[in-house]
């Protein structure tokens, strides 16, 4: 995959820094494009209205060569740094009230389709458990991406049961991409970096504090359009994810509980102040706005090949243009998941472009 998104020096050094795209933005605007504000003196990016703690480290930074050890070793380790200026950046991250300059990415990218976010807290209940991997499986079936923040408890589980599906996990990491946290989810982030999307606006190495979540949690409020909490105590984190979802706009469902369950706390008091409630399946894919799964005739059981007949069928809908997945999904009658399972073989086989706006073409057309 590789850097192929082309950090600049200046971009990097604003990352490490802690700085924000919208610093990085007013520092080009204020002393040209690129790197030339890297020829001024912190006194005169403080004037241009950068904090004089933001132009200390700065300065730090650029007497060094930091940026440029971060960038070989992000290249070595094959991370792609997608930076607030490409066009894969997604425009959500671009919206936050502190957008980051950059953003770490192991895994399929850009993000696609619908995403759900799924979250609660670390140290679920059995009723909690129960429900977070029937949810996650009626989401995952319907065509929903998974988004979560890899801890214990209901994160794990969200997105444990989307790889069980097929589906598609990203995760939110509060610490350096190369860092695994909690240390046995060494696997599991392994696979969620294999078969979903690992992201990170952190520095390598950099490891988890407890001031990190709130950070990771305002990407994950960003990325998915539907925030479900199944279980959160009364300072649950899970509840600082539905407040940032509800800040951007996006749609909070919550999961109700026992009234005199600590754990239940939380959701309760959310759906109280007005979040959807979330009963079963059949709620949380109406709430979503999806149709419910169906089957699919020989596109579910029948194998890949040319001589198949999904595989003419998808050929015949392609044509010579390109489609959206979702645009496919109604022509052909299939449902999201085995669409998507059925393009991502066939783009692993060179048989099918995927384009930017997840766009898809048959063959090498661009």
């Amino acid at each position: 995959m590789g850097n192929r998104t082309s950090v600049t020096v200046a971009e990097m050094s604003v990352h490490l820094a802690g700085g924000t795209a919208d610093e990085e933005r007013l520092l080009r605007r204020t002393f040209g494009r690129g790197a030339r504000w890297l020829r001024h003196s912190p006194d005169a990016w403080c004037r241009a209205g950068l904090s004089k703690k933001r132009a200390e480290r700065l300065s730090q930074l650029v007497g060094g060569h930091a940026a440029q050890i971060e960038m070989d070793r992000a290249r070595a380790l094959g991370i792609e740094l997608v930076t607030h200026s490409h066009e894969s950046f997604p425009t959500a991250f671009r919206n936050l009230s502190r957008p980051p300059v950059l953003v770490a990415v192991r895994g399929r990218w850009p993000p696609a389709g619908p995403r759900l976010a799924i979250v609660g807290s670390r140290a679920t209940t059995p009723y909690g458990s129960d429900v977070t991997r029937r949810l996650a499986r009626a989401a995952t079936e319907a065509g929903w991406a998974i988004v979560s923040g890899l801890a214990r408890g209901v994160d794990r589980i969200a997105h444990e049961t989307c790889l069980a599906h097929g589906g598609w996990p990203l995760g939110v990491l509060g610490n350096g991409i190369d860092v695994t946290y909690p240390a046995e989810h060494r696997q599991l982030q392994g696979r969620v970096a294999t078969e979903g999307t690992l992201i990170s606006d952190f520095p390598l190495g950099m490891r988890p504090d407890r001031h990190h979540f709130p950070r990771r949690n305002r990407l994950i409020a960003a990325l998915a359009s539907h925030v479900l909490v199944v279980e959160a105590g009364r300072r649950s984190g899970a509840l600082i994810t539905a407040g940032m979802a509800l800040d951007l706009g996006h749609e909070v469902l919550a999961v109700p509980g026992p009234v005199d369950g600590p754990m239940s706390e939380g959701t309760n008091r959310l759906l109280y102040d007005g979040a959807a409630p979330v009963l079963d399946e059949e709620t949380l894919i109406t709430a979503l706005g999806t149709d419910p799964p169906r089957t699919c005739g020989n596109a579910e059981e029948t194998e890949i090949g040319d001589a198949r007949p999904d595989v003419d069928a998808l050929r015949r809908a392609l044509g010579q243009s390109s489609r959206t997945a979702d645009d496919l999904a109604r022509l052909l009658g299939w449902t999201p998941r085995v669409l998507r399972s059925r393009l991502i073989t066939l783009e692993l086989e060179g048989r099918v472009t995927r384009r930017a706006g997840d766009r898809y073409a048959w063959g090498t057309q661009r």
